[in-house]
């Protein structure tokens, strides 16, 4: 029979929980830029300046690796299709 020995984890349990803390405060900081970055985003997409809306979808369509104008075709043709 087996038997398990948690010794070495008990032994460095505060150094676990302190990598715990860091990967939590990692994830923040991570959630908090993320949030940053997407609010900055759809105020400039509702901007009034054409540059800053054009460098938003620029950016979106690099981030989503999808392409706008192949996705408006095949929708379109669909749209055609479905009104013959």
């Amino acid at each position: 029979m087996y038997s398990l020995d948690f010794s070495v984890v008990l032994d460095r349990f505060p150094e676990l929980l302190w990598g715990c803390v860091g990967t939590l405060a990692l994830a923040l900081a991570g959630t908090v830029l993320a949030l940053a970055i997407g609010l900055s985003g759809v105020l400039l997409r509702r901007s009034r300046i054409a540059a800053a809306r054009a460098a938003v979808k620029v950016f979106v369509e690099i981030i989503r690796n999808t392409s706008f104008i192949p996705s408006f075709r095949r929708c379109k043709k669909s749209i055609e299709l479905a009104c013959v």
